[in-house]
């Protein structure tokens, strides 16, 4: 009986907890928030591409899966300064749950080799914090080589290494409208 409660203790050790991406934002530091106003970061979504991670499917470019860990992420990310775009990589980490995937962006990586604070989370084309998962939301036509799944605990498959990226600034800085999934997709 002791290590049936030892064994479920350590389960619920183990247990995925769905992050806050409202309450990150919410508590992003006065100098991360100063950032995009610093590099003239326009307020909006950015497309961003997950670089960390095994793909997958390899014979499959037109729908490019990824497999994500929980833990630390690195990315790039496009966005616009005066209507020219700029690339600049990013990293923080990944949470996952069965159902999404949802990432915090904590950095950002200049071309001289320094870095900035930020507060970023990532969002799906509907404009919800986190990304569906594969395996609880396959897109049509995407390709997972079962020989390439990362079985590590707590990975999972995204179905693109593709997310938009919305970053909090200081008070003034407009931010896109995103809200949280329906619960059942959460």
């Amino acid at each position: 009986m002791l290590g049936a409660s030892v064994a479920q203790l350590a389960g619920c050790a183990t247990a995925p907890v769905r992050p806050d991406p409202i309450g990150y934002l919410d508590r992003c530091p006065a100098e991360a928030r100063a950032t995009p106003v610093k590099l003239g970061i326009e307020p909006r979504e950015h497309p961003t591409f997950i670089e960390s991670g095994l793909a997958p499917a390899s014979n499959d470019p037109g729908h490019p899966t990824r497999n994500v860990k929980p833990g630390p992420i690195s990315a790039l990310m496009v966005v616009r300064v005066n209507g020219a775009r700029q690339k600049y990589p990013v990293s923080g980490v990944a949470l996952t749950t069965f159902k999404r995937v949802y990432i915090q962006l904590d950095t950002l990586h200049l071309p001289d080799g320094s870095t900035l604070p930020i507060c970023g989370v990532a969002t799906d084309g509907l404009h919800q914090y986190g990304m569906p998962t594969y395996n609880f939301i396959p897109f049509e036509g995407a390709q997972v080589d079962p020989e390439r799944v990362d079985t590590s605990p707590g990975a999972v498959i995204i179905n693109a290494p593709r997310f938009e990226t919305v970053l909090q600034g200081p008070e003034g800085y407009r931010v896109p409208r995103i809200v949280l999934a329906p619960p059942e997709y959460r």
